[in-house]
C-alpha cells in the first residue's frame, strides 16, 4: 500500500468513529441529554455518552473475550439499531456540531500530515508529533501501548520498560475496542507499529480529543454573546493550545470534555451522575484526580449547606456523592495494588527522576537520593514558588530580564519560542500572552463575582493546587500540560474580559492574538530551506488557518461559520 493510500485510509477511521458515537450517543444517552437547550452542550453530551457506552462494552469483552474486543463497536451499534424503534432519537439538531468537529478534526489531521512530510519529519509519526507539539513520543502513543498490552499481554516482546498501571487506561480500552473493529490489528512487537496503525491511531485520537471543542464552545455561548462570542470561538479554534493538544494524541482533552459533561449534569442537579462522570475523567487521564476530588468536594459542600438550610433530601445525595468521589479512584488504586504493577511515573512526580529510573530502583533508594540533594527550606518554599510561576508568564519575563547586548541576536524565532513556552507551560496563558492579559482583566471584572465563575475557579484552579503543591516535589510542576482542567475557569474569565472591551478594540486584540498564534506555529517549523526536500505544506496550512480566522473577524460578511454568536437560533 502506497503512503498516500495509507494516510487516506487512516483518515477514514476518525470520522467513521465520530458518526458511530453520534448514533450510539443519541440512543443510549437520551436520558443524559434531555432538557439541554444549548446545541453545543447537547451534542457533546450525546457523543460522550456514546464514548462511555463503548468503553463499557469494550471493557466487558476485554475481561472475558479479549480476542473479540473489536466487536464491541458493532455490538453496541446493533443494540442501538434494535432499540431505534422504541427510542426514536433526534439526530438533526446535532448535525451542525457534528459536521463542525468532523471538519476540525480533518484539519488537524491534515496539519499533522503537512508537518510530518516536511523536513521536520521524525523517525515515525510520534516523533513528528513531538517536533510539532512538544508532547513526547512516550506520551502521544500511550493509549496504543495500553491497548496493545491489554490485547496481547504475555505474547508481547520488548515490553520491559512499560508499566500498565502507571496511568489509568480508559483510553487504552477505547483504542483496543476501535482499531481492531476496522481491521487494524496490533502485532506482538511492542511499540513497533505499521504506518497504517500509527496513522489510524493518530486520526482516531485527534477526533476523540476534538470532541472537547463542543463543551468549550458551550462555555463561550454561556459567558459571551453576539460578535464577541463569535470572535472568541474563532480564537479558540485557531489557538495552538487546542490544535497542538488535539494533535498530541494524549487523552487529556478527552478527559476535559468528560469533566465538562460532569459540570453540565451538576448544573441540572444530577449530582450522582456528575460525580460518576468526574471519576470517569480520572480514568481517562490520571491528572484529573485532583479536579475530581475538588469538583465532588464542591458538590458535597453545596448539598450539606442545602441540607442544613431547607432540604433534608440533600443529606442522602451528599453521602452518595462522597461515596462515589472516594470509590472511583479507590477502585483504581486497589486494582493497582492487587496487580503488583510498577508505577514509575509516581516517582517522577514525587522525586523528580526519569520515569524509566523508577522501573529499576526502589522507592526507598530514590527517596534517600532525593532528600540528600535538597534541604528543608527549599522543600517548604517549593509550593509557593510553583504557584507564583504558574500564574506569571515566566518565559516572557525571562526573555526580558536576561536581555543583554552581548547575547545572540534576538529575532522573531526567539520571540516565537518564548510565546510557545509561555502558552505551553502556564495555565493562565493557555490562549497566549495577550489572551492571558485579557483573562486577568476578566478575572477582576464585576461579572466574575457571579457564583458560576467563582465555583469554576475554585473547583478547577484553586482547590487542585492544594494537594498538587503539597505532594509533587518537582520544580515548576503545575504547568498547563498537567492542569488541563484549568482551561475551564481561564476560558470563562477570557470571555468575561473580552465582553468588557469595545467592538473595535476586540477586533484589534483578536488580530494581535492571531499574529501571536501564527508566530508560535511558524517557530515550530525548522528554519532554513532544504534543497530538493523542502515542502512548505505546514507553513501554507497554518497561514490559511490564520487568514480564514482573521477574515471572519475583520469583515462581518465573512462570518459564515456555525459558531456561537452567528447561529440564528442560538439558545
Amino acid at each position: 500500500m502506497s503512503q498516500l493510500n495509507v494516510v487516506m485510509t487512516a483518515a477514514l477511521v476518525g470520522p467513521a468513529y465520530l458518526a458511530f458515537l453520534w448514533l450510539a450517543g443519541s440512543t443510549v444517552g437520551d436520558y443524559w441529554t434531555k432538557g439541554i437547550a444549548c446545541r453545543w452542550e447537547r451534542a457533546s453530551s450525546a457523543l460522550l455518552s456514546g464514548l462511555l457506552a463503548h468503553a463499557l462494552v469494550a471493557s466487558v469483552l476485554l475481561a472475558f473475550a479479549p480476542a473479540w474486543t473489536g466487536a464491541s463497536l458493532w455490538l453496541l451499534l446493533a443494540g442501538c439499531l434494535v432499540s431505534w424503534r422504541w427510542r426514536r432519537p433526534t439526530l438533526r439538531p446535532l448535525l451542525v456540531p457534528l459536521l463542525l468537529i468532523t471538519g476540525y478534526s480533518i484539519a488537524c489531521y491534515l496539519l499533522l500530515l503537512s508537518f510530518h512530510f516536511g523536513p521536520a519529519r521524525g523517525n515515525n509519526v510520534f516523533w513528528s508529533i513531538y517536533n510539532l507539539t512538544n508532547i513526547t513520543p512516550g506520551d502521544s502513543p500511550q493509549a496504543a501501548l495500553q491497548a496493545q498490552y491489554l490485547l496481547l499481554g504475555s505474547k508481547l516482546t520488548g515490553v520491559s520498560e512499560f508499566a500498565l498501571f502507571d496511568r489509568p487506561f480508559l483510553s487504552g480500552i477505547l483504542t483496543a475496542g476501535t482499531l481492531p473493529a476496522f481491521g487494524i490489528m496490533f502485532e506482538p512487537a511492542f511499540y513497533d507499529y505499521t504506518d497504517l496503525l500509527a496513522f489510524a491511531y493518530a486520526d482516531l485520537w485527534i477526533t476523540i480529543n476534538v470532541i472537547a471543542v463542543l463543551p468549550l464552545l458551550s462555555i463561550i455561548a454561556r459567558f459571551s454573546s453576539g460578535r464577541s462570542a463569535f470572535i472568541i470561538s474563532l480564537l479558540l479554534l485557531a489557538s495552538p493550545f487546542l490544535v497542538f493538544n488535539s494533535i498530541g494524541l494524549w487523552p487529556k482533552l478527552a478527559a476535559l470534555a468528560i469533566m465538562c459533561f460532569a459540570c453540565t449534569q451538576a448544573l441540572r442537579d444530577n449530582w450522582l451522575t456528575a460525580a460518576f462522570l468526574s471519576g470517569a475523567a480520572f480514568f481517562m487521564h490520571g491528572s484529573f484526580l485532583w479536579p475530581h476530588i475538588a469538583f465532588c468536594g464542591v458538590i458535597f459542600f453545596y448539598l450539606v449547606v442545602e441540607g442544613i438550610k431547607r432540604s433534608p433530601n440533600s443529606w442522602p445525595q451528599a453521602a452518595s456523592v462522597l461515596a462515589t468521589c472516594v470509590a472511583m479512584p479507590a477502585l483504581w488504586f486497589a486494582a493497582e495494588h492487587l496487580s503488583g504493577g510498577a508505577t514509575p511515573l509516581r516517582t517522577y512526580y514525587l522525586y523528580n527522576v526519569p520515569v524509566a529510573y523508577g522501573l529499576h530502583h526502589g522507592a526507598d533508594e530514590i527517596a534517600r537520593e532525593f532528600y540528600s540533594s535538597t534541604n528543608s527550606t527549599n522543600l517548604m518554599n517549593l509550593p509557593w514558588m510553583n504557584m507564583i510561576k504558574g500564574l506569571l508568564p515566566i518565559e516572557t519575563l525571562d526573555l526580558i530580564l536576561n536581555y543583554r547586548l552581548s547575547n545572540e541576536a534576538t529575532g522573531w524565532r526567539s520571540l516565537g519560542e518564548t510565546l510557545f513556552r509561555t502558552q505551553f507551560m502556564r495555565a493562565w496563558f493557555a490562549l497566549g500572552l495577550i489572551g492571558g492579559v485579557i483573562t486577568w482583566r476578566g478575572l477582576f471584572s464585576a461579572d466574575s463575582s457571579r457564583w458560576l465563575p467563582r465555583l469554576a475557579l475554585i473547583a478547577f484552579f484553586i482547590l487542585p493546587l492544594i494537594p498538587g503543591l503539597g505532594l509533587y516535589r518537582r520544580d515548576d510542576h503545575f504547568l498547563l500540560p498537567i492542569m488541563m482542567f484549568a482551561v475551564v475557569p481561564v476560558l470563562i474569565s477570557f470571555c468575561i474580559g473580552m465582553q468588557t472591551i469595545r467592538a473595535g478594540t476586540q477586533t484589534i486584540v483578536a488580530v494581535l492574538m492571531l499574529s501571536e498564534f501564527l508566530m508560535v506555529y511558524y517557530w515550530r517549523y525548522p528554519p532554513g530551506r532544504y534543497g530538493g526536500e523542502f515542502h512548505a505544506y505546514y507553513i501554507a496550512a497554518s497561514s490559511a488557518i490564520a487568514a480564514v480566522a482573521a477574515s471572519c473577524i475583520v469583515w462581518p460578511r465573512m462570518r459564515w461559520l456555525p459558531l456561537p454568536g452567528m447561529l440564528r437560533r442560538e439558545p
